[in-house]
């Protein structure tokens, strides 16, 4: 767990100085528009950048989005520099990240870098590229922690040249989670959703220490229930990961509740999400409990019929008010978002597969290269 007095906040003045802001805007795009939780993540954000310009700094706002292969057109981030603009009520520029790097908007009071991941060099994490960009700023603020579990070029490269820092919702997010793993709270439950087991199987070994009972539910739950005999039928499920599914379950055979029943699709053939019983299971476990942490939908997000689950189960969470509840992940926020829930509980993550990571371990790569420079 980090020590928040360690994090590293940028003091003094900032005045014709160019500091590089790494946000999170990694959020689906609807139609080319800002979802609800599209706009949540960007206003997230909007304080710090605004205090900054108000100072007389030039920002490089900087993010990803999605996983293009090369210049994507519904990749770019056109649609949030339109929303940046209002939000900071000044003039904000779309950039290619080229001409960044060739100086071309050294007087530019606030840029929005185009997508990251149109340069193959991000998720390689390429030195000489990073070495490039930190080139033209003067300081590095991290404000995306949804993204700080990876070891991508401007997460963990561009630090190492520059002084460094981080956001203030960054520093509310590790609060939060901090919380969560506060000796204070003795009774815990994690609601663990969505797709792949791949993706989850280490964080569950390692939650399963902080949390006493884990309910899961989602695709996630068909490589459990099928090890356990049950037939998902054509529903996904990972093959090559039944055997560490099986042994999981005898190691946390205390810990780990599966679905009882599910709810099929019209042809009777996919999983769509938890059934009735299920639902009226996990929920009664709710109860008494002093921390709740909610991560990866429950049924197929696409699927209408699966906000049902987790109307019910929101409902439930947010008439505890004495049981600290936190909500993580793209499509459980933007589910929970669609029912009105999502505020209400005690706080709202912009972070999926970081908060976990945050959790199970402690610790964020991308936050090790700026602790050592500040």
């Amino acid at each position: 767990m980090i020590d928040i007095s360690s994090l590293p906040r940028i003091q003094g003045s900032v005045a014709g100085k160019t500091l590089f802001i790494r946000v999170d805007f990694n959020i689906e795009l609807i139609a080319g528009k800002l979802s609800p939780f599209g706009l949540f993540k960007v206003r997230a954000a909007v304080p710090l950048l605004q205090k900054l310009l108000q100072k007389g700094a030039r920002i490089v706002v900087a993010s990803d989005l999605g996983h293009p292969h090369g210049p994507t057109p519904d990749l770019s981030l056109k649609p949030f520099v339109k929303v940046l603009r209002e939000l900071l009520g000044q003039e904000c520029v779309l950039g290619s990240v080229d001409a960044y790097i060739r100086g071309e908007y050294a007087s530019t009071p606030c840029v929005l870098l185009e997508n990251l991941r149109f340069s193959p060099e991000e998720e390689k994490g390429d030195k000489a590229w990073a070495k490039a960009l930190a080139k033209q700023c003067d300081v590095y603020i991290n404000e995306a922690f949804a993204d700080s579990h990876r070891s991508h070029a401007s997460l963990v490269r561009i630090p190492q040249h520059i002084p460094s820092y981080v956001g203030p919702r960054f520093v509310e997010e590790v609060q939060a989670l901090n919380k969560v793993m506060s000796p204070r709270f003795t009774r815990k439950l994690l609601i663990m959703g969505g797709k792949k087991i791949s993706s989850k199987m280490g964080y569950i070994r390692n939650l399963a220490s902080i949390f006493d009972t884990i309910l899961i539910g989602g695709a996630l739950a068909n490589n459990f229930t099928k090890s356990q005999g049950f037939d998902i039928k054509h529903s996904f499920y990972e093959p090559e990961y039944m055997k560490d599914a099986a042994r999981l379950m005898r190691a946390l055979k205390d810990t780990i509740v599966l679905p009882q029943d599910v709810v099929w699709d019209k042809a009777g053939e996919t999983i769509v999400d938890i059934g009735p019983k299920t639902v009226t299971d996990f929920v009664a476990r709710l109860q008494g409990v002093h921390v709740v942490v909610w991560n990866g939908p429950l049924g197929i997000f696409e699927e209408k019929r699966s906000l049902s689950s987790a109307k019910r189960i929101g409902d439930a969470l947010v008439k505890q008010p004495k049981t600290y509840t936190v909500v993580g992940g793209g499509e459980t926020n933007m589910n929970l978002d669609q029912l009105g829930l999502l505020h209400e509980f005690s706080y709202a993550s912009t972070a999926g597969g970081a908060m976990l990571h945050y959790l199970a371990h402690g610790e964020l790569p991308a936050l090790k290269y700026i602790q050592k420079n500040t």
